[in-house]
């Protein structure tokens, strides 16, 4: 992580992560881990504890349930599946020592799968480290695994705890308007949204 833009929560660290996948690949959808924590806004209800089906819980439009895609922990069959059959994924998101404070644990070569995938599909890779990030490593998991994500959330233990969490990134690399001719990956473009954010 070179580039941070603060949050006053995990949760919104996680949010603002999805859009900046949404806004830079131009797709809508994002895969999700049933069981996997990512915060409490609309996109996170379902599949954590309960409508493991993708419907929409209590209070949460359909239309936002609709863009987010289920799949199982480990699985990495399924997760081919999905990609190969919708063109329209903007990211994959996921606890990187799996649920429940890892005691549901992601295996290395899982991961390592998942990196491989989305770098290979133009899909982004989130890395929710609001967990483990400070406590795998000093670099999170991501150092623990020497997995890169594109980008990556944080909170809780950043925050010396006090209400606070950041979403960063690499450093940029390239101009906007390559990104925009479509010429960057994935990763140089999440670069790009990064800086431009740090710049105001």
């Amino acid at each position: 992580v070179e580039r941070v833009r603060f949050t006053s929560s995990g949760t919104e660290a996680t949010l603002m992560a999805l859009r900046l996948a949404r806004s830079f690949t131009g797709k809508t959808k994002f895969i999700r881990f049933k069981t996997h924590f990512h915060g409490w806004h609309d996109h996170m209800t379902t599949g954590y504890a309960n409508h493991f089906d993708g419907t929409a819980t209590a209070g949460v439009l359909d239309n936002i349930a609709n863009n987010v895609v289920l799949v199982s922990p480990q699985d990495i069959s399924e997760i081919q599946e999905v990609i190969a059959n919708d063109d329209d994924i903007a990211a994959v998101i996921v606890e990187p020592t799996g649920s429940s404070f890892g005691m549901v644990p992601m295996g290395e070569e899982f991961l390592s799968s998942v990196r491989e995938i989305t770098a290979a599909n133009g899909i982004l890779l989130v890395f929710d480290e609001v967990v483990t990030g400070f406590r795998c490593s000093p670099g999170g998991a991501q150092e623990a695994y020497g997995i890169t994500p594109d980008l990556t959330t944080m909170a809780k233990i950043l925050a010396g705890g006090l209400p606070g969490g950041a979403v960063g990134g690499p450093r940029a690399g390239a101009t906007r308007a390559v990104a925009r001719a479509g010429k960057l990956c994935p990763q140089e473009i999440v670069e790009l949204i990064i800086e431009a954010e740090a710049l105001g």
